[in-house]
């Protein structure tokens, strides 16, 4: 009888950590990568507004009320503005190479690269750790 309830002990708990292991090791975000999030969205948003100012109207991107839980308004207000002096040009920009379309942009490319940029990382940090 002992040995029946120990093997069911172990399968329980067997089942049990099977069950909520993801949940125990899911991934944490900080608020570094939610600030890194929120700055690559901020460039998207400037820069496909700025070509269609009907465009989130159409189809909303609601990414910041996942932001909002990490970042307080005046970090977010911070960032606004230094993506905005970055970034607002992107649009503008012309593509590397050449083109049938002459609409052709790479909105995406610049602000992936500027996502990844030392500078901006270190800018972030520096917010975050304030």
């Amino acid at each position: 009888m002992a040995i029946k309830v120990k093997q069911e002990i172990k399968i329980f708990s067997t089942l049990l950590i099977f069950f909520y292991s993801p949940f125990l090791f899911a991934q944490k975000y900080s608020s570094y990568d939610y600030a890194r999030l929120y700055s690559l969205k901020r460039c998207l948003d400037i820069n496909y507004v700025a070509l269609d100012s009907t465009f989130y109207k159409k189809i909303p991107d609601i990414t910041s009320s996942l932001v909002l839980q990490s970042l307080s308004p005046e970090q977010m207000d911070i960032i606004d503005k230094k993506i905005f002096e970055l970034a607002k040009d992107f649009y503008k920009t012309p593509p590397f190479g050449s083109y049938d379309n002459e609409n052709a942009n790479q909105i995406c490319f610049f602000c992936w690269e500027l996502y990844e940029s030392k500078q901006m990382k270190k800018y972030l940090k520096k917010i975050i750790n304030k």
